[in-house]
């Protein structure tokens, strides 16, 4: 339909705060630039159903949940990945490296022929945590959601409060990462949140965690349980960290494409009739002063997976 190869597998490891890009960590070139409209004029797309292709191979998703508009300080990334094993486009950075406050980000595009995507983020304003809302709310009437808990093991004691010497504080952070479809429809979506206390801006003296995992009801999804994952804390209390992943497998997305697009999503899909699998790790990392630090893992392969775009939040206190 488009005379090139459109759509191949892409996986991207990236941290929220940084907008996974840390220097010297990834293998990454970044451009950044004003949050702007896409000037490029589209080629036959698929626009009535959020999407739309440039002449030069870009693949715009136009159902973002929060868009420019939502944001202050909007800013738009523009990242350069390497060719992956299978001809995944891969993009990876490891958890932020500097604290993280609060934050959105949203894919707007990809494209597969040069190994790039943009993205767009910023601080949510009022506007920007209305439409959040309201896609939360559609969402939670239309799918399950699964929560899970956990804590370190052991757990130490927490020293006698009596003592004059010690002062104790507390404090809560998430990470939240899901995939959107070209209807605008939240498909799955996996939270970590993170509860941590400490001694004296010293050491962590306690931590648990929640990991919320959600899917849309009436698709064909199979998934196993959720990891769940400490680091640091207790055998290094100088921070705790909590990871959670989850894979999400569904058999029924291509066909719906199809049914929907008709020949256009055959010939944009590739009629590779494969599952289409979606990996979620969000992680947080909390410090005895008070401090958080985000990151993500995530993957997007087989049918039509690349009509899916990406989404990021994160902030103080916790998500579902």
């Amino acid at each position: 339909m488009f005379g090139f190869d459109l759509f191949k597998n892409r996986v991207s490891f990236g941290s929220a705060a940084a907008l996974c890009f840390v220097v010297g960590t990834c293998v990454t070139t970044i451009s950044n630039t004003p949050a702007v409209a896409a000037s490029a004029a589209p080629v036959p797309s698929s626009s009535s159903l959020g999407i739309s292709v440039d002449a030069k191979g870009w693949i715009r998703y136009n159902t973002g949940l929060v868009g420019a508009s939502g944001l202050s300080n909007a800013l738009t990334t523009t990242v350069k990945g390497a060719p992956g094993v299978g001809g995944a486009c891969v993009f990876s950075s490891p958890i932020s490296s500097t604290p993280a406050t609060a934050g959105y980000s949203e894919e707007t595009a990809f494209n597969p022929k040069t190994c790039q995507e943009t993205v767009e983020s910023g601080t949510l304003n009022a506007v920007g945590r209305v439409k959040l809302a309201a896609a939360a709310q559609s969402s939670s009437e239309v799918g399950p959601v699964t929560t899970v808990s956990s804590s370190p093991s052991p757990q130490t004691s927490r020293v006698a409060a009596a003592a004059p010497a010690i002062t104790y504080a507390g404090t809560s952070a998430f990470e939240k990462i899901a995939y959107i479809d070209p209807l605008g429809i939240t498909i799955s979506s996996l939270t970590a949140n993170l509860n941590w206390h400490w001694y004296n801006a010293a050491q962590i003296q306690e931590a648990n965690g929640g990991a919320v995992s959600y899917k849309f009801v009436w698709d064909g999804w199979s998934t196993p349980g959720v990891g769940q994952t400490w680091y640091g804390y207790p055998g290094v209390p100088s921070y705790t960290e909590y990871s959670v992943t989850q894979t999400f497998t569904n058999t029924d997305f291509e066909k719906l494409l199809i049914k929907l697009m008709g020949s256009a999503a055959v010939a944009i899909c590739g009629g590779t009739k494969a599952p289409a699998v979606f990996y979620l790790n969000p992680m947080v990392k909390g410090v005895p002063n008070g401090y958080y630090y985000v990151g993500h893992n995530n993957s997007a392969t087989g049918g039509c997976s690349d009509l899916v775009h990406f989404n990021e939040n994160h902030g103080n206190g916790s998500s579902g």
